[in-house]
């Protein structure tokens, strides 16, 4: 969120948009969408418990996410035991 409202230039409230995602989200062409589209539920979560509470409606509720179809993934793996010795011989006793 700290992210998200200082580069929407978010500091009240009130300066919460559709809009201003929305312009911020075409900013961020390097960036994932599935990214783009977590910052987008992160924020409308807490404009919704705000709401709850009667301090803010989700403004952002209107925001169409950007679409992951077609988009590609990465599948990970787990460590060899030769990568994993590497790493623990670089990281060294102490870093445990």
């Amino acid at each position: 969120m700290k992210r998200l409202s200082e580069e929407c230039g978010w500091k009240y409230l009130r300066q919460v948009t559709a809009d201003s995602f929305e312009a911020w989200r075409k900013k961020q062409a390097n960036l994932a969408a599935r990214t783009v589209n977590e910052y987008q539920n992160t924020a409308s979560l807490f404009l919704n418990w705000l709401a709850r509470k009667g301090c803010a409606e989700n403004l952002l509720r209107s925001v169409v996410k950007v679409s992951t179809k077609g988009n590609k993934t990465y599948e990970r793996r787990a460590f060899s035991l030769a990568e994993v010795e590497r790493l623990l011989a670089v990281a060294g006793r102490d870093s445990a």
